[in-house]
């Protein structure tokens, strides 16, 4: 894991007082010497994450009998990334982990845990479309977060001045040249 000096501790913080973000925590070992990562997601209300193991189950059958067969279990400890979104106007409901380019910054996330869900769900659109990835300490990943800003994460606000960017039907599209699709909205 990379080490954080004190001089990017307090370079760290500058850029988020500046940017109008609280300061981030830094990723420490826990007190149980497993290290730590941070994990970025660009989800707007974060996303739950919980491991899986198989196991191998008794399945009744109709009439009489048993079938034994694999079943995926929950296992372990749920963990919650935060995402970008928050109410506006609230003073009391300020975030308060960074938010860096759409993505909602969670420190301090068991590494152990992150790298077996990432494994398990690398065919994920999640994770192929890089809406959620692990950096080693919150710094990295709000410069890679910064970097991957135009990533699209589809669950952005339709931009009414401009809807027709968004809008994939055929139908709706010509509903839209008629002006039709805004009458209705109207």
């Amino acid at each position: 894991m990379a080490e954080e000096t004190p001089a990017s501790k307090a370079a760290l913080a500058a850029a988020a007082a500046a940017a109008g973000q609280p300061t981030p925590k830094t990723a420490a070992p826990r007190k149980t010497g497993t290290s730590t990562v941070a994990v970025a997601c660009k989800l707007p209300n974060g996303m739950l994450l919980q491991n899986c193991e198989m196991m191998e189950v008794s399945v009744p059958l109709p009439g009489s009998g048993y079938i034994t067969q694999k079943e995926g279990r929950r296992v372990g400890p749920v963990v919650r990334l935060n995402g970008f979104a928050y109410p506006l106007g609230i003073p009391k409901a300020a975030p308060t982990w960074p938010i860096v380019g759409g993505y909602g910054i969670t420190p301090d996330v068991d590494e152990a845990f992150m790298t077996k869900w990432m494994h398990d769900h690398r065919n994920d659109d999640v994770v192929t479309n890089r809406l959620i990835f692990i950096c080693d300490s919150v710094q990295l990943a709000m410069g890679r977060a910064a970097e991957q800003e135009e990533i699209p994460s589809n669950l952005d606000g339709i931009d009414p001045e401009h809807p027709e960017k968004y809008v994939r039907d055929r139908n709706a599209k010509v509903m839209l040249e008629k002006g039709d699709l805004n009458e209705k909205a109207a």
